[in-house]
């Protein structure tokens, strides 16, 4: 099940309060291309404290990077938390029930209003969000994991997969990027 609608202001950028124009690695104008991108935004005490658009490439390359061992044991646990997450009733349209996969863990459903921390993920192409609920192919957008469940999936990640994360993140970003140094609590591009 997928459906398209504009991007949702929540996932623009905090920093420019408009869309992401440019993946972060390769600088591809992605409000241009058709290509899928994903936007990762991570929240404290609801403030935005890390946030990146990112093109499937790039995403490839840096899922490259990181261990066997760390893609196995995340990939492993994200394929059966998404095909137990709960499913679009049938008959319900993605449309009317976007919003709650941003309101409640993906995982264990605490409700965001609940959470110290958390992160926001969605897939998008151009200037489209997309909304797909495919628990069979593990694949859901947008959605958000909690910090309860994000630390459960960071203890996942051997240190040569954490390194390569802290790698890339020192090359994109100048310094700390908020409250709280950004962890690869998952694996970073799910689509």
């Amino acid at each position: 099940m997928h459906r398209e609608i504009d991007i949702p202001k929540q996932f623009y950028s905090a920093y420019t309060d408009r869309p992401f124009v440019h993946c972060i690695d390769c600088g591809v104008v992605l409000l241009e291309s058709e290509d899928i991108y994903s936007i990762i935004k991570d929240y404290v005490h609801s403030e935005v404290v890390f946030e990146m658009a990112i093109c499937l490439g790039c995403a490839g390359r840096l899922r490259e990077s990181y261990s066997r061992e760390s893609l196995e044991r995340i990939n492993g646990a994200l394929v059966t938390m998404f095909r137990e997450a709960p499913s679009v009733p049938e008959g319900v349209d993605l449309l009317d029930v976007w919003e709650e996969g941003v309101s409640e863990c993906l995982i264990c459903q605490k409700s965001r209003s609940a959470c110290r921390s958390y992160e926001v993920v969605t897939a998008c192409t151009g200037s489209r969000m997309l909304l797909v609920c495919e628990p069979q192919q593990a694949a859901r957008s947008p959605f958000m994991i909690c910090d309860d469940c994000g630390r459960q999936l960071s203890e996942l990640i051997s240190k040569e997969t954490r390194d390569s994360w802290n790698r890339f993140v020192e090359e994109h970003y100048d310094g700390p990027p908020g409250i709280e140094s950004p962890e690869p609590h998952f694996e970073p591009i799910l689509f």
